[in-house]
């Protein structure tokens, strides 16, 4: 058994990549891939836990796209057997990531005013 969709805490998981191989190994799957959202930062990590515990392990991302969707939303879009180390894949990971932490930011500042305009009531 595989599992090519995993996600450490380098994006939205909360395990390490190297908990994530010991993990799969302890459960007996042949190869995972790790795939965080918009970054490759575990994947040294992971890769070298993977030949540590003798496992296949595929270095890979999960990129957000916006999407002309008839519902609205965005795609998100899974590269496999990628170059982490690759300057243009980082740099544009790197973008993508700081325009995910500013509409955080935005979002946190929204609910802020919201449950502060709640306790003034």
């Amino acid at each position: 058994m595989i599992d090519l969709q995993l996600h450490s805490y380098y994006s939205d998981g909360s395990s390490s990549p190297r908990e994530l191989v010991m993990e799969a190994k302890h459960l007996s799957l042949t190869a995972i891939a790790l795939t965080d959202h918009d970054t490759v930062e575990g994947i040294p990590e992971f890769l070298s836990a993977g030949e540590e515990y003798k496992l296949n392990t595929i270095a890979g991302v999960e990129i957000s796209t916006a999407a002309d969707l008839p519902a609205g939303g965005s795609l998100h879009l899974l590269g496999l057997f990628i170059d982490h180390h690759q300057a243009e894949l980082k740099a544009q990971l790197d973008f993508l990531q700081q325009h995910r932490n500013r509409r955080a930011e935005k979002n946190n500042r929204k609910i802020k005013g919201i449950r502060d305009r709640n306790f003034q009531r």
